[in-house]
């Protein structure tokens, strides 16, 4: 599945810039070429207003939709992520926020549904459920060599006393 949307997001990227290629060629000299990859037919910044009221706008009208701001869209994304299951950290970077704490301002009340399941996972990780096993990072060699680090030396001390 993810594949297939990764396949039809580059199969549109693709098909844009060709289109981009064509206003290239019809608008000549004209053309701006900033490096965007969403532009105006002169190669410009797409404006959000127009954006907005000459495209967004029409969509919903013609889709029989409630109006709603375009930068909704993003408050929407993000919620679906986090209900998705999408890691916080995931998506704080996705919406390009400065820190996770930002999001989880912004987003938490998303989370308070997950802690249920969060809750349950827990317990079936405590509880050694079929199918649920402790996470490889967690058993580390590296903890394990810490604690049998700490160990000999309690061990060293207990003999050295008696």
């Amino acid at each position: 599945m993810a594949g297939s949307v990764v396949a039809a997001v580059l199969h549109a990227l693709i098909a844009h810039r060709q289109h981009q290629e064509k206003q290239r060629e019809v608008a000549g000299e004209e053309r701006i070429e900033p490096g965007f990859v969403f532009t105006n037919e002169k190669g410009s910044p797409i404006d959000r207003h127009n954006l907005a009221y000459r495209h967004f706008r029409p969509i919903l009208k013609e889709a029989e939709l409630p109006r709603i701001r375009l930068y909704d869209l993003r408050h929407t994304a993000a919620t679906l992520s986090l209900a998705a299951g999408i890691p916080v950290k995931v998506v704080s970077e996705m919406l390009g926020h400065a820190s996770v704490a930002l999001t989880l301002d912004v987003y938490s009340h998303v989370l308070p549904h997950m802690q249920e399941e969060a809750v349950q996972r827990m317990a079936a990780l405590l509880e050694g459920e079929n199918g649920v096993e402790w996470p490889e990072q967690v058993v580390s060699a590296q903890t394990a060599d810490r604690h049998t680090t700490g160990t000999q030396r309690k061990t060293k001390k207990s003999q050295t006393v008696m």
